[in-house]
């Protein structure tokens, strides 16, 4: 996502390395937007993180904006578009962020399982409380998620995420790992990489050489793989049933 890392000092003079998100806050309501953010500068300090919040009083403003959020807080109650149906669009779209629902009653909460959402905010005197509890779930589940690889770069060793991996090809007898942020070697044979990516759930083998990040995957058809960045690859026939399978099941993960 939007994470990076921020450097600060202590009065000793001793450098302190501050990870930053990126919070999204879409309500109607400004009041409820800059109570969000206040209390996300409180955490700023708590936490010993950093927190940049950006309110939406639009959701559709929200829609149209490429930058990608760590943390969505949704306001449930909207008249251009409510909570539930700005949930639907984007994991049509495929974003990742962690969506957080917010509202003023219990009412909509059962219904709002059904999308999915990390967790639920009241607007009430228990807010600060809430919100914590919220933000320190989702940073407990990004810090599983932040799992790197060493990988060989033109300037030595380069650790880079397993998220940003789009897919993988063998070549010769290295592997070339094809990523956000560039392409990279890895000497390690494919079954052995294979069985190392399967454990994270969202890649697949598409044949004997490539493996394909099925996040980045836009379509699938007539045995093509197109990938969001225009790319194009082949799944083997035996492997093409499995695939569509696959595929399936992981869009029913973030599409309803």
């Amino acid at each position: 996502m939007g994470r990076v890392f921020l450097k600060s000092f202590y009065s000793m003079g001793v450098m302190k390395i501050l990870k930053k998100y990126n919070v999204a806050v879409i309500d109607d309501d400004m009041k409820s937007i800059n109570l969000i953010k206040e209390e996300f500068m409180k955490l700023d300090k708590e936490l010993g993180l950093h927190f940049i919040t950006i309110g939406y009083l639009n959701p559709l403003e929200y829609l149209v904006e490429e930058k990608e959020y760590d943390f969505i807080f949704i306001d449930i109650d909207m008249p251009k578009m409510n909570g539930f149906d700005l949930a639907k669009k984007i994991y049509a779209i495929n974003k990742k962020e962690k969506i957080i629902f917010m509202s003023e009653s219990f009412d909509h909460i059962l219904e709002g399982y059904l999308y999915r959402p990390y967790g639920f905010v009241l607007k009430n005197n228990l807010l600060a409380l809430n919100l914590k509890k919220n933000v320190q779930k989702v940073l407990d589940i990004l810090d599983k998620e932040d799992i790197y690889m060493t990988l060989i770069a033109q300037n030595g060793y380069q650790k880079i995420s397993y998220k940003s991996i789009f897919y993988c090809r063998l070549n010769g007898r290295t592997i070339s790992i094809f990523t956000s942020s560039g392409i990279y070697s890895k000497c390690v044979s494919m079954h052995t990489l294979s069985n190392e990516l399967n454990q994270l759930g969202d890649f697949f083998r598409i044949n004997k050489s490539e493996i394909v990040n099925l996040n980045y995957v836009k379509e699938i058809k007539n045995q093509q793989v197109i990938l969001k960045n225009g790319t194009v690859l082949m799944a083997s026939v035996r492997k093409w049933l499995l695939l569509r399978e696959r595929f399936c099941n992981y869009r029913s993960k973030v599409i309803y």
